[in-house]
């Protein structure tokens, strides 16, 4: 009779296994891509850590240009006003007769056309290829600025809904804890139940076993007792 009982009571645990095994994958599967979702979280914030260091880095590299080109305009403006005055000096020297006078009013215009016209546009033209240059440098700095910015937009985007996405599967994992305690609470409050009907079988039995043997010592005393008449009558 128990193992009629045993093999009734594995009966139901196996029916049970499938439900038990199927929320087992299910909550493996949602651990693991919990671990995705952390890693790749981890992932954008290590990329974007690198890329506000690398903003920093153009920052800098763009105030480093502007204050270089600052301090190279106020040089050539230094060396133009210097190279101004010299010239003004020559000029203002080589008025010392009325015949030089004349010849330098003649030979003037051409002089400074060389002289002075040539030289300052030289320099003039070498400023504004370098401010150009550097404006250019400082431009492209500024683009690759709000490249970064946009980029890293984009990750916080991305990390924001990641995090969402994080929140679910914390939220599922634990529904399916929960559903998993269910079916180990039911599964012992039937092994439970199923414990104590074989405890009140057994008991019965026991009970039943109790009356047999309290018959059959009334029998054997019965038996004694006649027998004991008997051999009494014999003796007779």
């Amino acid at each position: 009779m128990l193992t009629v009982e045993n093999a009734s009571k594995c009966d139901d645990n196996v029916e049970l296994c499938p439900g038990r095994c199927q929320l087992k994958k299910r909550l493996r599967a949602e651990i693991i891509a919990h671990q995705d979702t952390r890693r790749k979280i981890e992932g954008l914030v290590m990329e974007v850590k690198r890329k506000d260091e690398e903003l920093r880095q153009c920052k800098e590299h763009i105030a480093e240009l502007v204050l270089h080109s600052e301090a190279q305009s106020l040089l050539f403006q230094e060396k133009y006003q210097e190279m101004e005055h010299m010239v003004s000096k020559q000029n203002f020297g080589s008025h010392e007769s009325n015949s030089e006078a004349v010849h330098t009013k003649v030979e003037k215009p051409s002089g400074r056309t060389r002289g002075s016209g040539s030289p300052f546009r030289c320099i003039s033209s070498i400023v504004q290829q370098m401010n150009s240059e550097k404006d250019q440098e400082i431009s492209l700095g500024r683009q690759r600025i709000e490249e970064l910015e946009a980029l890293l937009s984009d990750k916080q985007k991305q990390i924001c809904l990641l995090t969402s996405r994080l929140a679910a599967v914390d939220s599922m994992t634990h529904d399916v804890i929960r559903e998993l305690l269910g079916v180990k609470l039911d599964m012992t409050n039937y092994a439970n139940l199923l414990d104590q009907e074989e405890v009140h079988k057994l008991l019965v039995a026991s009970q039943e076993q109790i009356e047999q043997s309290k018959a059959k010592d009334e029998e054997l005393d019965v038996l004694k007792e006649q027998f004991g008449h008997l051999i009494q009558e014999r003796d007779r």
